[in-house]
C-alpha cells in the first residue's frame, strides 16, 4: 500500500528526521521514501501544480529507480523550490498584470513572455501526467 500525504509547507518543513531518513528536502516540492511506501507534498495552492507534484511523487513511490534517489534513498530534487519559485511569482505577476503584477512579472521571470512559456510547458507537463501517468485523474491515494 502507498500514501502520499499532502501538507502546509509548516508542516512538511516540520517533519522529524525520521521521515525524512535524515535528508535535507527543506527546499523540495515534495518527497518519497519507497522503503516505506510514503510520499510527502508540500501544499502550493496552485492546483494543477498540487496534482502533478502527487502523481509524480507517487510514480517515485512505484519506479524501480529515480535519479532523484540520494544517499539515504529518499526521492527527491535537491534545489528544485530556489529555481521554480520565481518562475511561480512571475507567472503570478504576469496574470495579474497591473504595475506591480507587470513589474513582478518582469522583475521575478524576464518578463510575460519568458513566464508564459516556462507556464506552457508546466502545463503541458501537468496535462501529459493527467492523460499518460501511471495514476491519470486520481487525486488522492491511500
Amino acid at each position: 500500500m502507498y500514501e502520499v500525504k499532502v501538507l502546509s509547507s509548516k508542516d512538511f518543513d516540520a517533519l522529524p528526521k525520521s521521515i525524512t531518513r535524515g535528508s535535507d528536502v527543506s527546499d523540495s516540492f515534495g518527497f518519497a521514501d519507497p522503503s516505506t511506501g510514503k510520499a510527502y507534498v508540500r501544499y502550493t495552492a496552485i492546483n494543477d501544480l498540487d496534482k502533478y507534484l502527487i502523481n509524480h511523487e507517487f510514480e517515485e513511490l512505484v519506479s524501480h529507480s529515480s535519479l532523484h534517489e540520494d544517499e539515504n534513498g529518499v526521492r527527491h530534487k535537491k534545489g528544485f523550490m530556489k529555481v521554480f519559485m520565481p518562475i511561480v511569482g512571475a507567472v503570478l505577476g504576469a496574470l495579474a498584470g497591473g504595475p506591480i503584477g507587470g513589474s513582478l512579472g518582469s522583475t521575478l521571470g524576464g518578463g510575460a513572455g519568458t513566464a508564459g512559456g516556462l507556464a506552457g510547458g508546466l502545463a503541458g507537463s501537468v496535462a501529459g501526467a493527467g492523460i499518460g501517468g501511471t495514476v491519470g485523474g486520481i487525486n488522492s491515494f491511500k
